[in-house]
């Protein structure tokens, strides 16, 4: 990823809080009015996972849905930094479960 990132640019990343419990119900993350539609994502937990789904409305009417299955992982915080640190980018916490990512200078990172 640091080879990605323009010089001195940070990377947002956010992994799985392994201290909150799955949301099993749908939690609706986000909705946002554009002109006449409503743009909607969705969470929704499972045993093996979690869905995020895209939602497009005019009304109460959906006119585009796409779902995205993404199995949970194993990777913490912790894990993320060494990996971070072994690819030349320093890893700065901001909570259990996200962190920025930045390039490390030269003299941080022989």
């Amino acid at each position: 990823m640091g080879a990605w990132l323009a010089p001195g640019a940070p990377a947002v990343v956010d992994v799985l809080d392994r201290t909150a419990p799955p949301t099993r119900a749908p939690l609706r993350l986000a909705t946002r009015r554009v002109g006449a539609l409503t743009y909607e994502s969705w969470s929704e937990g499972s045993d093996d996972g979690w869905t995020l789904t895209y939602r497009v409305r005019d009304g109460d009417t959906v006119l585009r849905e796409h779902a995205v299955p993404l199995p949970w992982s194993g990777i913490g915080i912790d894990v993320l930094a060494q990996e971070a640190t072994a690819a030349g980018l320093s890893c700065t916490p901001l909570a259990p479960d996200f962190a920025v990512l930045r390039p490390t200078t030269r003299e941080e990172h022989p």
